[in-house]
Parts: C-alpha cells; sequence; structure tokens
C-alpha cells in the first residue's frame, strides 16, 4: 500500500497519512476517504498530517484532487499539514497563490515533528481566539 491512513495520537485528534514510493489518485481519493471514516468516529476536530517525504506524487491534476478532497472532508477536520521535500514545498506554495480554499486549510512542514508542532500551535491560536 502507498499510502497508510491512521490515528497519529491516542486522544485521536490526528490523523496521519504516510506515502510511501509511487502512488495513484485513487489510493490518495481511497485514503481521504479513510480518513472521513476516521473522523466520523469522533465528535472533535481532527487535523491532518499528510507526511508525502517518501512518496513520488503523479504529475497531473494535483490541485483538483487536493481540491476535491478539501471540499469532501468531514465537517470536523481543522489544518491538513503537508510533510513535504522543497520540491513539494514550492509546489505546495504556487498552490496557495494559485486557490485561497487551498491556502485556508493547508500547511507545509519539513519534518513530523514539525507538523505536530504546527498543529498545536493552530489549536493554541483557535483557543486564544475563542477564549476573547
Amino acid at each position: 500500500m502507498a499510502i497508510v491512513t491512521q490515528w497519529d495520537n491516542d486522544t485521536k485528534t490526528i490523523i496521519r497519512h504516510d506515502f510511501s514510493g509511487k502512488w495513484t489518485w485513487d489510493e490518495f481519493l481511497e485514503a481521504a476517504k479513510r480518513a472521513n471514516e476516521l473522523m466520523d468516529t469522533v465528535l472533535h476536530r481532527v487535523d491532518v498530517i499528510a507526511n508525502m517525504r517518501d512518496g513520488i506524487m503523479p504529475h497531473q491534476y494535483a490541485l483538483p484532487k487536493a481540491l476535491y478532497v478539501i471540499r469532501t472532508s468531514s465537517a470536523n477536520m481543522g489544518v491538513i499539514v503537508m510533510v513535504v521535500n522543497p520540491i513539494l514545498a514550492a509546489t505546495s506554495n504556487i498552490f496557495k497563490k494559485i486557490s485561497p480554499e487551498f491556502n485556508k486549510v493547508t500547511r507545509a512542514a519539513s519534518s513530523l515533528e514539525a507538523a505536530r508542532k504546527l498543529i498545536a500551535d493552530e489549536l493554541s491560536k483557535a483557543e486564544r481566539v475563542l477564549a476573547e
């Protein structure tokens, strides 16, 4: 399996996709479906880590496929943090400039640890806003 989808923590607040080798858009959509199934088992916010550093992304249709997944995700999805190499980081930055919808929910990190910290920072920021 080129994409493994699972809970990243015991509190079920983060789902992690681990991409490895060459993967297809069908596998990507199946992983998104599995993530939605996991999210639907809890009532709280769930953030997503897409660990793409070891995966090889198909060249065509990346933005439309990503937007489809964002639009069809569970209502309790928070942010999507992509763990990427420099080439995918550049691609992500282009997508953010093209699509406000993509920009709103995606972030990029260089490691799993950085992704988890980014999510913690986002949650802390959201809690401060709610407290005001």
